[in-house]
């Protein structure tokens, strides 16, 4: 069984300059340590949907290169501890 936790980056998207919180999700090792599964941006996530079930707060934004932002990439590969 695996268990997850989660982690946020708050800021102010590079892009599009609105405040948003990118989801970091971590998952156990046997050890004890939480090693970095992935992330999820409410943009990103958004924007995968079809047009009239997006939020319309955000709705038709699109990020030009989830990898060159920080909010989505600055997550430690792993943490010893998740309060």
């Amino acid at each position: 069984m695996f268990y997850y936790s989660t982690l946020g980056n708050s800021g102010d998207c590079p892009y599009w300059k609105i405040p948003v919180t990118v989801i970091g999700k971590y998952r156990k090792r046997p050890d004890g340590t939480w090693s970095f599964y992935q992330a999820q941006c409410p943009i990103i996530e958004n924007s995968m949907l079809p047009y009239d079930e997006q939020e319309p707060s955000i709705r038709g934004m699109r990020c030009p290169d989830r990898y060159k932002c920080p909010l989505y990439t600055e997550f430690q590969s792993s943490v010893t501890e998740i309060m």
